[in-house]
């Protein structure tokens, strides 16, 4: 966080202990917002805050920004070669990933190709700070309209009565063959 000055974060009370000892570490994080119902110390919480009057609130406009030169997202490598790195991505590079994604046979049948009027439901395994994760199940589900149960951790039993109770379709996971090579399985029910 220290080399992309982080000022907030934003988290569930599932990490808020990892966040508060990073936040000793990095003095340019000032703020971290928990997603969740109950208050934590120190903290902003997500749900309060979307309750605020925003009335005198300026949104940016998309004319406000170059989308080709405008950093929106800066996931960290996993610094297999070296130390890990950040990655600069535009706008127009996280929209271009989300079309890509999108073409019929970019994944063998996604359900983003059908023609169907139902909102499809898919299941957040993967992490939404890896970058798969962000733009396969985050990006590309919310440009579609689908539906997505997260999980902030995997849990057998949860995991199973999420399938059972949001009728998920699809779900993409990863598993380790070694230390190095890692396979994405889709499962389509």
């Amino acid at each position: 966080m220290n080399s992309c000055k982080a000022k907030f974060v934003v988290t569930l009370p599932l990490f808020l202990q990892v966040i508060r000892a990073t936040q000793k570490k990095c003095p340019s994080l000032k703020h971290i917002i928990v997603i969740s119902e109950e208050a934590h110390e120190g903290c902003h919480s997500f749900f309060e805050m979307t309750k605020v009057d925003n009335k005198s609130t300026r949104y940016l406009k998309g004319s406000d920004i170059n989308a080709e030169k405008h950093v929106a997202l800066l996931p960290f490598s996993s610094g297999t070669t070296g130390l890990p790195k950040g990655v600069m991505l535009s706008t127009a590079n996280i929209c271009t990933n989300i079309v890509q994604y999108s073409q019929p046979g970019c994944y063998p049948s996604l359900p983003f190709e059908t023609d169907s009027r139902d909102q499809e439901h898919f299941i957040g395994i993967l992490p939404f700070f890896h970058i798969y994760g962000f733009s396969l199940i985050m990006a590309c589900t919310i440009y579609h309209g689908c539906f997505t149960a997260c999980m902030a951790k995997f849990d057998p039993a949860l995991f199973i009565q999420t399938l059972r109770t949001h009728k998920v379709i699809f779900i993409v996971y990863k598993y380790a063959i070694n230390t190095l090579h890692f396979h994405f399985i889709i499962l389509i029910f």
